[in-house]
């Protein structure tokens, strides 16, 4: 997507790339408060920890000879395999992922046939954005799958944590 594009050279060329500030404008429904800002920011004091922030957007491949499409290749296969429960929650707004979702319900076989949700008004933090929606749909997820499996505590425990749903 152009979002991404710009994302990623801006990290590429950015000698002290503002973590707070990047992912406010990824941000749909809410801005984020100083507290928040500051929190975010806190990992990274100066620019010398910022190296991986610059470096993640080269992890993504975008050309046949990026440099990082073997380990992409590798996790894919692994993905491939991966037959566990996998819940997809993107926002309707995210501007950096787009459709991507589509992608993990097509390969994943732990994606297939899972209540997914595309969350209203979320952006590509959509824990920021719909952080009490995200929240109930995990819990739910969590809460039907481990029910499922027959573990997990309980009826009593989960009984209790569905009462607070």
């Amino acid at each position: 997507t152009e979002a991404f594009t710009t994302w990623q050279r801006y990290c590429w060329y950015a000698d002290d790339p503002p973590v707070s500030k990047l992912v406010a404008t990824a941000l749909v429904q809410r801005r984020l408060d100083e507290r928040e800002r500051a929190a975010y920011d806190a990992p990274f004091p100066s620019p010398q920890f910022k190296s991986a922030v610059r470096a993640m957007p080269r992890r993504v491949p975008l050309l046949d000879d990026d440099e990082s499409n073997a380990a992409n290749a590798a996790a894919w296969r692994v993905l491939s395999r991966f037959d566990k429960p996998l819940l997809c929650a993107f926002g309707d707004s995210d501007r950096i992922l787009g459709s991507f979702h589509k992608v993990f319900k097509q390969r994943v076989p732990g994606a297939r046939g899972q209540p997914h949700v595309t969350l209203r008004g979320g952006g590509h933090f959509v824990q920021e954005d719909c952080g009490e929606a995200l929240a109930h749909t995990v819990a739910a997820f969590v809460l039907n799958h481990t029910a499922r499996r027959g573990g997990g505590g309980g009826d009593r425990r989960r009984r209790r944590a569905r009462a607070r749903l």
